[in-house]
């Protein structure tokens, strides 16, 4: 018996993932729940083990990051927390197919989000009526009781792309009330993403669904192939268009882009940066005009070159795995998820925020996501008469 694909590992995932939500609460939880996920792959590790290459990986890794506190300033307590993020940031980018293994994973994973977005989101009654008001703002941004706005829009987007996910992998659900609830709760969860107005958001779901949804375009004749191209790019031009105006005009946006021309970063500095600090430790006077709220930017003056480099280099692991793991129908799933991660990048610092929901959700999904995919093929192959703890260790191999 697959122990790590017991009924206790999908109600401790799905906790685990329903406390993070919960953290816009109660930050606490969201380092409880944080736990309750590393401590899912370390069981799962000592179950069946760790390819020799990911350990290496790690190793390098955390080497190189913890080499740059030579160069860095910062004190004990934050290298420590330093060092819990780096170790995080390992276990859920290179291990995060031992967190999401199969279809029910996904569904605890739906279920968690869920349960704690209604529950933060209508926590206070008061906070919704100033809200709809419109007294504390002109664009009329609804979220509730979350943090911010973003943070609804980020965790009703982990919803819709888990549902999407769940459906595309042939996962099903034993009673038809739990279908039912399962696809009533995608239009719920696209109402909420377009209350919070978080832009970054609504382009990560077009991202996401339109590269999604062109993998049915195998299916259609060439004339409409064409047809379909077509209209595709005259709408990439126009968005395109639309979004250039909007980054020169608006000044929420420019502000972002200045952030890249305006860095004092010299030397050691430039190679090395400041050190993973929070957002109290950050000193803003060494721009002279901008913010930091892209993720790169900001990356850039926590770990420098060295940061953006190895940070790169985990994306380009994970293109590898998918490349070698994933058939051409299945990999075209992984590119929107991460075509839709890294577009945020480009707009919010979320892509290094590791300890949010939203970022440490997205990270194993790409991480596992070369592994989950290729689970129902491999059972397919066996017709339906293979050992679990089998299948497990052929997804492990070294080999692959």
């Amino acid at each position: 018996m697959n122990k790590t694909n017991s009924g206790f590992k999908h109600i401790f995932l799905g906790t685990a993932v329903f406390l993070m939500v919960l953290s816009n609460l109660n930050t606490l939880l969201k380092y409880i729940g944080l736990l309750a996920i590393l401590l899912i792959a370390l069981q799962d590790i000592s179950l069946y083990g760790v390819k020799k290459r990911s350990c290496m990986e790690a190793f390098v890794l955390m080497f190189i990051w913890m080499f740059g506190f030579l160069f860095q300033t910062l004190g004990l307590g934050q290298m420590l927390s330093a060092i819990f993020y780096y170790a995080t940031l390992v276990f859920v980018a290179l291990f995060g197919n031992h967190i999401i293994k199969c279809n029910k994973d996904i569904l605890s994973i739906i279920v968690g989000y869920t349960i704690g977005i209604f529950i933060v989101f209508f926590y206070s009654f008061s906070a919704l009526q100033f809200q709809l008001s419109g007294l504390y703002n002109t664009r009329m941004r609804i979220f509730g009781s979350f943090i911010h706005p973003n943070s609804l829009g980020c965790s009703a987007f982990v919803v819709i792309v888990m549902t999407v996910l769940f459906l595309v992998n042939g996962g099903k659900v034993k009673s038809k009330l739990a279908g039912f609830l399962l696809k009533a709760n995608l239009p719920i969860m696209f109402v909420l993403l377009y209350l919070s107005k978080s832009r970054g958001c609504w382009v990560m779901t077009v991202v996401f669904l339109v590269i999604v949804l062109s993998r049915r375009m195998e299916t259609l004749s060439r004339k409409f192939k064409v047809a379909i191209i077509c209209i595709m790019a005259l709408i990439i031009l126009i968005s395109l268009w639309n979004f250039i105006s909007y980054m020169v005009t608006d000044e929420s946006y420019s502000s972002r882009i200045l952030g890249f021309h305006n860095f004092k970063l010299n030397g050691i500095r430039a190679l090395f940066g400041f050190g993973m600090v929070d957002s109290q430790g950050i000193d803003y006077t060494i721009m002279s005009e901008g913010t930091m709220e892209i993720s790169w930017v900001k990356l850039m003056y926590k770990n420098g070159i060295m940061g953006i480099l190895t940070f790169l280099y985990l994306i380009f692991r994970n293109c590898y795995e998918c490349s070698v793991n994933l058939k051409k129908g299945s990999r075209i799933v992984w590119v929107a998820l991460m075509a839709a991660f890294l577009a945020n990048s480009l707009v919010e610092s979320t892509f290094i925020a590791i300890f949010n929901d939203f970022s440490i959700t997205m990270w194993i999904s790409v991480s596992a996501l070369p592994y989950f995919l290729n689970v129902p093929k491999l059972e397919k192959q066996k017709k339906g008469n293979y050992d679990k703890d089998m299948l497990n260790n052929m997804l492990l191999r070294n080999d692959t």
